[in-house]
């Protein structure tokens, strides 16, 4: 893939996750800190597609641009920490460990984001009472993290084929983790 396409794919997946990091900010889940997290699943496509470089400028220009539209610099915050701790999360288990498959990735990725939202809080409140609210987002990140990693699971079938044949299994090969 040449740079042009490279940069209009990610600019596109950059629109994609604004827009629905706006309709899920529309979605009341009724606790703090809980979101759907419909963007990661672009994210973690971005990972597999475009690799680590340009997903982690991804990841900071998604956090960047919603801060600077939806929300507030205190939101950007911890939209940061989390998304730096879910990034370096999802590029763990994606390309170091093998035979993870996009649900474990995005569930890695959302249970991270959450840890990382947590500490900000308790650094910013100066308190580790907070620790007893990280069960609660842990298990949200796994429910969220399955529906997030079954979508980029969906998409991933329109991988190019040199990138699918790198990450997943093809009927010739058995030895990679399977989609």
């Amino acid at each position: 893939m040449n740079k042009s396409n490279r940069i209009a794919l990610g600019a596109m997946f950059l629109a994609v996750m604004l827009v629905l990091g706006y309709i899920e900010s529309l979605i009341p889940l009724g606790v703090p800190g809980i979101k759907l997290g419909l963007a990661n699943s672009v994210l973690l496509l971005s990972l597999y597609w475009l690799g680590v470089p340009f997903s982690f400028t991804l990841m900071l220009s998604k956090v960047f641009l919603s801060g600077y539209l939806f929300a507030n610099p205190n939101a950007m915050l911890y939209s940061l920490a989390g998304g730096v701790l879910s990034m370096l999360g999802m590029i763990l288990v994606v390309y170091l460990i093998k035979g993870v498959s996009p649900l474990g990735a995005a569930i890695t990725g959302a249970v991270l984001h959450n840890v990382g939202q947590i500490g900000v809080a308790m650094w910013q409140l100066r308190t580790g009472k907070l620790l007893y609210y990280m069960a609660i987002l842990m298990l949200a990140g796994i429910v969220m993290g399955f529906i997030t990693g079954n979508v980029c699971k969906q998409l991933l079938r329109y991988l190019p084929k040199n990138r699918r044949e790198r990450f997943f299994k093809t009927a010739d090969d058995k030895k990679s983790p399977a989609i």
